[in-house]
């Protein structure tokens, strides 16, 4: 199998059944990836000790991004298989929100 997500070890937080990445085309600056490392494509297909241990990574991911880039919020969704071009693997988008971002104001000429 030549899957990027199963081959990938850039971890910057792990457990024992997941991991969480920086994501290379980050849609906000600090966007992070959780990803289980067993090769999985649907969320109902994970353990319920994958499942906590993906949970518990998007806790500790909040934290770290807290302390580095200090974002009003966060978005938390799922990409499920090969839906709009995604990779064939379950992975979470921890997507950092900045109050700054929402008040800017941008012309179009």
């Amino acid at each position: 199998m030549n899957c990027k997500y199963c081959q990938k070890r850039d971890y910057l937080l792990e457990n024992e059944f997941a991991y969480a990445k920086f994501d290379t085309n980050p849609t906000t600056p600090g966007h992070m990836l959780i990803v289980p490392k067993r090769h999985v494509t649907d969320y109902n297909y994970l353990t319920e000790q994958e499942k906590e241990a993906m949970h518990q990574l998007v806790d500790m991911s909040k934290d770290a991004l807290a302390g580095i880039y200090n974002p009003s919020d966060y978005n938390l969704s799922m990409n499920v298989c090969e839906a709009n071009g995604q990779a064939e693997h379950l992975y979470f988008n921890l997507i950092p929100k900045y109050a700054e971002a929402q008040n800017t104001n941008t012309e179009i000429a």
